[in-house]
């Protein structure tokens, strides 16, 4: 039987051996990772929002443009 642990950092020990574990994306999200802009541009958004850079979204004035 092999002797396996998970360490602080997520990693996973097997006997004297460390393997860096693997986080499963959805396939629907896996797109956002693979373009570099689109990923920019939500992190930018979560940080505004964070930051309470946002307001509230107006259908109303969406329905006018």
């Amino acid at each position: 039987m092999k002797t396996r642990s998970i360490n602080k950092k997520g990693k996973i020990r097997v006997h004297s051996k460390y393997i860096v574990s693997v986080k499963e994306i959805p396939t629907e999200e896996a797109w956002l990772y693979k373009n570099k802009k689109a990923l920019a541009s939500v992190l930018r958004g979560i940080k505004q929002a964070e930051q309470g850079l946002i307001r509230k979204l107006d259908l109303k004035e969406l329905a006018q443009e």
